[in-house]
């Protein structure tokens, strides 16, 4: 009997607050990242919305380098 489970990631931090968490300018998280600086503003300014599964593994790896 194989299980299908769909599992969603919610998120209630922002990207900029991530960003911010980090002391990283917009060009140097972008460059970390590897994410355009604008869609990186674009996320910061509300004008699109990253995905949460983005959201999600980028709080991950910060946790895992600034802690």
């Amino acid at each position: 009997m194989i299980l299908k489970i769909k599992i969603k990631v919610v998120s209630t931090i922002t990207i900029k607050e991530l960003r911010e968490s980090t002391g990283l300018s917009q060009s140097k998280f972008a460059e970390k990242f590897h994410i355009p600086i604008g869609t990186l503003q674009h996320w910061e300014q509300g004008v699109r919305k990253p995905p949460e599964y983005v959201i999600y593994m980028i709080e991950v790896l910060i946790d895992n380098d600034y802690n």
